[in-house]
């Protein structure tokens, strides 16, 4: 179970939508070395999609 509220759950995926390409790699292999996959897709309309998943 998540540690965290579903306020902070959204503040959360806000923030990783709106870092630059540079941020998320740093956080992408974070997670990576955490455990989990990080997947972030931007598409021409401007919506964001943000997938993890446990390796």
């Amino acid at each position: 179970m998540l540690d965290y509220n579903v306020l902070d759950l959204f503040d959360a995926l806000e923030t990783i939508s709106l870092m630059d390409d540079y941020e998320f790699e740093k956080i992408r292999l974070e997670f990576e070395n955490n455990g989990y996959i990080l997947k972030r897709n931007k598409n021409e309309s401007g919506d964001t999609n943000i997938i993890v998943e446990k390796k």
